[in-house]
């Protein structure tokens, strides 16, 4: 990864800013004028030209190339305005819909730069810009698009900004419940997480030992749902009878079919109002959250209480002295 990250700056460095050619290229570049300036404006204008120069049927016909051209393509994007993206992709796409074949070819390509679990540049903005663009194209019959269209949908349903999906579930003692927002608390936390998972369990482990965390939970200032995607059988059960009491503990068969869950684990932020704040994989941010949740709320410890509540260590590993607080 760190390779490919230099690369992807050399790359981007000398596209924006050199004019040179070299024979080694697949095709020639556009010279991005000196006239502008700013990066964002020298990245829209590479990417409204960068296929001006390359017969698409010729470049098709070396597909290592011309894959790794479209991979230099997509890792500009990032470095663009939305509207510069959103047209070169939709210019891109007109260029190679000469058949079925390039288009699905360049549909793997992007699902592997921005999508897949090992993405070069994971980005949902630049996938979904992409598949509006795929999912419109007349190449391309309905029942290929109908993977696409799935993932579309779950993926746009799940970006910041849009109201959460209502989702239902079951609690350890069989009662359905649903995932609602609550106006009167600062909003909710949705923890997706598989009690097999080895990553999920820290996560658990680390909020629930955290101070802050834990108070603000155990106050009610948000909601915290810690759910299972899958099967609420008795295995499941019998694997969060442990977990918090003051967490809403569910499994929910259909998690999967309405948020975007290809992380374990996964929390989503919820406002108040049932919207999505923002999506991660990271325990710590969620921790930060809380604790500045504690802070706003006027119910964080002093640091005097909060280092004294954590739990005692065994005697048998004390020191046989006690040791006092450095002076100032």
């Amino acid at each position: 990864m760190k390779y490919a990250i230099i690369s992807l700056i050399t790359f981007a460095a000398s596209a924006l800013c050199s004019s040179a050619q070299t024979p080694q290229q697949f095709f020639q570049m556009p010279v991005v004028p000196d006239s502008i300036v700013l990066l964002h404006d020298r990245t829209d204008y590479l990417l409204a030209h960068y296929w001006d120069f390359c017969d698409i049927k010729k470049a098709l016909s070396s597909r290592d190339k011309f894959r790794g051209a479209v991979v230099d393509f997509f890792s500009l994007m990032p470095y663009g305005t939305v509207g510069g993206v959103t047209d070169a992709m939709q210019s891109f796409m007109k260029k190679v819909s000469t058949s079925k074949e390039p288009v699905l070819l360049v549909s793997d390509i992007a699902e592997a730069t921005f999508y897949s679990d090992t993405a070069a540049v994971p980005s949902d903005q630049l996938y979904l810009i992409f598949l509006d663009q795929f999912l419109a194209n007349k190449k391309v019959d309905k029942t290929t698009k109908l993977r696409y269209e799935h993932i579309y949908r779950i993926l746009d349903a799940s970006q910041p900004g849009k109201i959460a999906p209502v989702t239902k579930y079951t609690d350890i003692l069989g009662q359905e419940h649903t995932i609602v927002p609550d106006t009167t608390k600062a909003g909710a936390i949705v923890f997706f997480n598989d009690p097999d998972c080895s990553e999920c369990s820290m996560a658990r482990l680390r909020i629930d030992t955290d101070v802050l965390s834990r108070m603000v939970i155990d106050r009610g200032i948000v909601d915290f749902y810690c759910i299972y995607a899958g099967e609420p059988d008795d295995q499941w059960r019998q694997s969060v009878t442990s977990y918090p009491e003051n967490w809403k503990v569910g499994a929910s068969e259909n998690a999967d079919q309405q948020w975007d869950l290809r992380f374990s684990p996964v929390f989503y932020v919820l406002n108040r109002d049932g919207s999505i704040l923002l999506s991660t994989s990271n325990a710590g941010e969620i921790i930060d959250i809380l604790g500045r949740l504690a802070q706003v709320s006027g119910n964080a410890p002093s640091a005097f209480t909060r280092r004294h509540s954590q739990p005692a260590a065994d005697p048998a590993q004390q020191p046989s002295e006690p040791v006092s607080d450095p002076q100032p």
